[in-house]
């Protein structure tokens, strides 16, 4: 992505409820209540770019047939040291950071069986830039 680059350092599927004791948060401060979340800790570096940073928004999980989208609300109340307006992160050359990227999963994008077993779906973390798109293998707690 220009010059930054990320790992998943893990990788997990939390019951909705969960997420919110995990981020000590409500549903009501979150503004949508999906069934389960899908939580990648991340690494990201700033491989001694001079661009401005890189959008939340070209990063996205996708597994066989479908994709989830980030959603700030989800990712700033289990980051809190962005503010309410960040939509990325920008770091300075040589720089890197520990993230934690939430994905709200709705039920009625998957289904029945992919649904019943999420917790084995294969979901790749996917990078997206004016260039080319780079998946990142995920994998789920055993």
């Amino acid at each position: 992505m220009g010059g930054y680059s990320i790992r998943v350092d893990s990788f997990e599927i939390m019951d909705y409820q969960e997420f919110l004791d995990f981020a000590s948060t409500t549903a009501g401060e979150l503004g949508m209540a999906p069934e389960k979340v899908a939580v990648a800790r991340v690494t990201i570096f700033n491989d001694n770019s001079l661009l401005d940073g890189i959008s939340f928004y070209d990063l996205w999980l996708h597994g066989v047939d479908n994709y989830a989208t980030p959603n700030l609300s989800f990712i700033q109340a289990v980051n809190p040291i962005l503010t309410q307006d960040s939509a990325g992160i920008s770091l300075k050359p040589g720089g890197e950071y520990e993230l934690i990227l939430p994905f709200p999963l709705l039920k009625s994008f998957f289904g029945m069986d992919t649904w019943n077993h999420i917790e084995d779906y294969h979901f790749y973390l996917c990078q997206i830039d004016q260039i080319a798109e780079r998946d990142i293998a995920c994998w789920t707690q055993q």
